[in-house]
């Protein structure tokens, strides 16, 4: 996802930039945001199900 900015890939599966935000902070919890370092994952793990196909580059 490296290069893509959030509202592109919201826009591109019809969700919102808070959606693309939460499934990435749930696909690597050991990333924090600056200033939430003291937020943790949650416990279980959590199925994504995005309508769409992904760009291509970052298949």
């Amino acid at each position: 996802m490296e290069g893509w900015p959030v509202a592109v890939l919201a826009r591109g599966h019809a969700v919102s930039p808070g959606v693309i935000r939460t499934a990435v902070a749930d696909l690597m919890p050991d990333h924090t945001v600056i200033g939430q370092a003291d937020v943790s994952a949650p416990e279980s793990p959590v199925t994504l199900d995005m309508r769409g196909k992904p760009p291509t580059s970052l298949v």
